[in-house]
């Protein structure tokens, strides 16, 4: 999920999917953003199951993907 996005932003969206009770909720949301200064408390506060900074590599988000999916 991209954090910055035009109209609604990412951690709207985010909040919105795992909230709404006919949505489902257990579906995991990894967060990618260019912001350098947000941590990964801030990520986990707001609903996601992880995170990526831009520009990512292949090989973390595969660890990112197996560390949600395993």
């Amino acid at each position: 999920m991209d954090i910055h996005m035009p109209d609604m932003n990412g951690l709207d969206v985010t909040r919105i999917i795992k909230t709404t009770t006919n949505l489902n909720t257990q579906t995991p949301v990894i967060a990618l953003t260019a912001d350098t200064m947000l941590t990964a408390q801030n990520y986990e506060t707001n609903h996601f199951s992880g995170f990526l900074w831009k520009p990512f590599e292949i090989e973390k988000l595969k660890i990112a993907l197996q560390q949600v999916f395993v």
